[in-house]
């Protein structure tokens, strides 16, 4: 039967060469080209592919979208160029402690959604709201996120316990399980808020404290008893997304992976498809962008616009070369099947079906 991969992230490190071995061509290594299975190939998302490229490019990145300081990319460009000439990578690694320290607790993994909120910040937005709807001076319709400029809310931020490692160690602030936000259509802030009447309806969709939420349920012993987990070895710590237990090889994660998709585009009988959500800040467009265009292949259909079936918006952006297809979804994250869970379906049946999202 065909065989077709799907994955993202760090996965960009290790199904390029699963799919190079599967197709009998390793680099440095021995392929297996007579397996049974039939690779026909593979998509992947927001690919960590080449450090010093997509550290660079996340820099350029989040300086274009207003988070980091003209000083702090002129950091990274020096630093992480350097590290790139030499081998060594404490200095990129000091310039992005400046980075996590200048964007403060964001979501780098979706650049325009709130963060989990903790319990106590919430509390105390109510308490802003409520005064905000009694004073004629304040706009009663002002936003939860507004609160976060005070000093309390910010000091809750540096303080609270939870937190989770983000683009080269920026820490996103976790909130307690339970809570979310609402959609527009189930009330918005005013709801979440517990405050009634208008005060504002235009509350995401998106639930920031989803990860929050899957972690509290998968470390129920109910849950692990049904999934067979953590049953034999009693594990000393919580199950979670991100682990501190567990830890890359260093080595291994400044690997440089783009021959591969030189390999894959010469020989061309692979289906390769690389997509990026438009607002990951944890690997950004623009670095994935550079490696792909750095790849010198023909250009079969130039940069367009595509849409996703019976809906006049933008879905993206795509490009496609001899031997590899490039896309951009619009307005998706880290997470593009849950950020934009449409967009992305028309993406994948194009993939399957070994066509581009749009003519």
């Amino acid at each position: 039967r065909p065989l077709l991969l799907a994955c993202e992230s760090y996965a960009g490190h290790y199904v390029p060469q699963l799919a190079a071995r599967l197709a009998g061509r390793a680099r440095g290594g021995r392929g297996d080209g007579d397996t049974e299975l039939d690779l026909r190939g593979f998509i992947i998302g927001n690919p960590s592919t080449d450090k010093t490229t997509d550290r660079i490019g996340a820099g350029d990145f989040l300086w274009s979208h207003g988070f980091i300081s003209d000083e702090a990319l002129a950091e990274v460009h020096d630093a992480c160029s350097k590290s790139s000439e030499d081998g060594s990578q404490g200095a990129c690694l000091d310039a992005f402690e400046r980075v996590n320290r200048e964007i403060g607790p964001v979501n780098i993994y979706d650049l325009y959604v709130d963060v989990c909120v903790p319990p106590a910040a919430r509390a105390e937005a109510v308490a802003f709201m409520r005064a905000a709807s009694r004073t004629p001076v304040l706009d009663a319709s002002v936003r939860v996120a507004d609160v976060g400029a005070g000093a309390s809310l910010s000091a809750m931020f540096a303080t609270h316990s939870g937190r989770r490692a983000g683009s080269g160690g920026v820490s996103i602030p976790r909130g307690t399980r339970g809570w979310a936000h609402e959609s527009k259509s189930r009330g918005g802030w005013a709801e979440w808020l517990g405050l009634g009447g208008s005060v504002g309806e235009d509350g995401p969709a998106y639930d920031p404290c989803v990860d929050d939420e899957v972690e509290t349920y998968l470390n129920l012993p109910e849950v692990q008893r049904a999934l067979h987990a953590n049953q034999t070895v009693k594990l000393p710590w919580r199950w979670t997304d991100c682990s501190d237990e567990v830890q890359y090889e260093f080595n291994d994660v400044w690997n440089d992976m783009r021959p591969f998709y030189a390999d894959f585009a010469a020989a061309g009988d692979l289906r390769v498809y690389v997509f990026s959500g438009d607002i990951d800040g944890m690997v950004p467009l623009v670095g994935t962008r550079r490696w792909v265009g750095g790849l010198g292949l023909h250009v079969k259909r130039p940069w367009r616009a595509w849409y996703s079936e019976g809906n006049p918006q933008v879905a993206g952006y795509y490009v496609e070369y001899d031997g590899l297809l490039y896309a951009t979804v619009r307005g998706a994250g880290h997470m593009v099947p849950y950020t934009q869970p449409e967009r992305m379906l028309h993406l994948f049946k194009a993939f399957l079906a070994g066509e581009p999202p749009s003519p």
